[in-house]
């Protein structure tokens, strides 16, 4: 047996004895048949019943040497619907990348991983099983800007008018990383050259915000190929998912087609341009989308009775208008997603820093 086995091996039981000393009922590599006629693998079956109803729940153990991907956690989600099983859950050794603890939230699937299995198992256990460092993987682009000087545009921000005196107080600083959407679009307009109409058929792609969908700007030739990056340190979660995105712009150019009066013909022209179509336009097709982390430096600012966000970027170190306006218009979830400031008090704790 390799050491990569042995340590599923070991994984599963330790696992399983946890369950045992909480009162289930477990079995190992359980096989089940499910509705579907197929049968399914299970590493840890766990069932506690009382004299109304018995509880089940699957525990997948994942001894690999990489974050898992969202595949892992649709692959459980479906064995939980065709067994009719209670609960899911992935234990992970070396955590998992962005896309599959959104895809765990909107199926209900809890992970476990480098974190979880210390507290829960022991530090000497976890360290028999070669625990990796908790770590959250994802697509992104790595922070250049300097922390010092975008720090000190923070401060600026809370400046007056002729920025001789503090009108808000900067009580909280860090880098996090904030989700974005990288749409391609295929847009179809017509053209006249040389007195003659045609199609023409451009590819464009543009950058929405995760949190709420806004249109930020064509995405810049100057961000590069995303990498992998560690969202573990602070990120903000996303707020909506890619298809609200795409489903917004199908439908705001449909609206715009239909109607014929000017004036709705204009209202509608505006709403499709706010989400980075130009028109007139022909067609609009959404070709693709994927999940990306950027840099930024999260300013809070606070006076009596206001506070709000002030983001940076972390390549340019320029302050953020759009994403700063988003950003304040949700500040229960920015705070949440990256343990930010408490709500006002009488005296604004320090600006917290790496």
């Amino acid at each position: 047996m390799t050491a990569s086995a042995e340590r599923a091996q070991l994984l599963e039981e330790r696992i399983g004895d946890h369950f045992a000393a909480h009162g289930y009922v477990v079995r190992r590599n359980a096989y089940l048949d499910g509705r579907s006629g197929g049968t399914h693998e299970i590493d840890v079956l766990a069932e506690k019943s009382d004299p109304l109803t018995t509880f089940r729940l699957a525990v997948e153990c994942k001894a690999w040497e990489s974050p898992i991907e969202k595949d892992a956690v649709s692959k459980l989600s479906y064995v939980l619907a065709d067994l009719g099983l209670n609960k899911g859950i992935i234990v992970a050794l070396h955590g998992w990348r962005a896309g599959a603890e959104q895809a765990a939230v909107e199926l209900g699937i809890d992970l476990w991983g480098p974190a979880e299995l210390d507290q829960l198992l022991g530090r000497a256990v976890a360290r028999q099983l070669d625990v990796g460092r908790p770590a959250q993987v994802a697509r992104g682009y790595p922070f250049s800007a300097s922390e010092e000087r975008a720090l000190a545009r923070a401060r600026a921000q809370g400046k007056g008018r002729l920025g001789l005196r503090t009108v808000e107080q900067l009580v909280w600083f860090d880098p996090v990383w904030v989700p974005v959407y990288l749409v391609a679009l295929s847009i179809t307009s017509m053209e006249v050259r040389w007195g003659r109409e045609r199609f023409v058929t451009k590819s464009v792609t543009n950058t929405y915000e995760a949190v709420s969908g806004t249109f930020l700007g064509p995405a810049s030739p100057e961000d590069g190929a995303a990498v992998d990056v560690d969202l573990s340190g602070g990120a903000i979660r996303p707020g909506v998912r890619d298809t609200r995105v795409a489903t917004e712009i199908r439908r705001a150019f449909d609206r715009w087609n239909d109607v014929q009066q000017d004036a709705s013909k204009r209202r509608h022209a505006a709403a499709l341009e706010a989400l980075g179509v130009d028109v007139p336009c022909r067609s609009v097709s959404v070709d693709g989308c994927c999940l990306v982390h950027v840099p930024t430096y999260i300013g809070w600012l606070r006076a009596d009775e206001h506070e709000r966000v002030v983001a940076l970027s972390g390549v340019s170190g320029s302050v953020l208008d759009e994403l700063s306006a988003v950003l304040t218009s949700h500040l229960s979830h920015v705070r949440s997603s990256v343990r930010g400031p408490g709500p006002r008090s009488g005296s604004a704790p320090a600006p917290r820093r790496r």
